[in-house]
């Protein structure tokens, strides 16, 4: 059994009105439609409000499993409350972690992630951009920017992106610590 562990899974259709914004999915659903479509997985969905969560329409593959637990940044005992929820359910380890909510300084990310693995560190890890996707979020860039809508698809990008995850290890170049487009090609920064 694979544990896979998803931040901002729920992200979903907006409430903002803009062009065709009601049938966005954000790219954490993505993901976890993605993981679920896969056999013998326990996909693990942090959201900020696990009751707004809508994943009962979703396919489930054979021996997979979904558990959903409230995260939100903003809380002191969320993360604590989480890990505990998952302990009385019996997962004890996290064999992937997609770190997708929010948006980041991408400087202090990346430093991070390359630390990890200078110090032959266990953690494989690695950043991508999943370039400028078809999101309620990338929409408001697009409208901001006066173009119809970005040109990235969420299944696009999460194939890519789960691509280099399955490939990753620490002999692999996507487990030395890079960063990459969401493609596989490798950014210089």
């Amino acid at each position: 059994m694979t544990n896979v562990l998803i931040t901002g899974a729920n992200r979903g259709a907006s409430l903002v009105p803009m062009s065709d914004a009601a049938n966005l999915t954000g790219l954490g659903r993505g993901f976890t439609e993605a993981f679920l479509a896969r056999p013998n997985h326990t996909v693990i969905a942090a959201v900020r409000d696990p009751s707004a969560a809508s994943f009962s329409s979703l396919p489930v593959a054979t021996g997979t499993r979904l558990v959903v637990v409230k995260t939100d940044s903003t809380s002191a005992t969320d993360a604590f409350e989480a890990v505990k929820t998952l302990q009385d359910d019996g997962i004890t380890k996290l064999d992937i972690v997609i770190a997708n909510a929010a948006t980041n300084k991408i400087n202090e990310r990346v430093d991070a992630i390359k630390r990890a693995g200078d110090d032959g560190c266990w953690l494989t890890a690695f950043v991508v951009d999943p370039g400028f996707i078809q999101t309620d979020m990338g929409q408001v860039g697009a409208d901001f920017l006066g173009i119809e809508k970005p040109p990235v698809l969420v299944k696009d990008a999460v194939a890519g992106i789960l691509k280099m995850v399955d490939r990753a290890s620490r002999t692999t170049e996507e487990g030395t610590h890079g960063f990459f487009r969401y493609t596989g090609e490798r950014i210089m920064f």
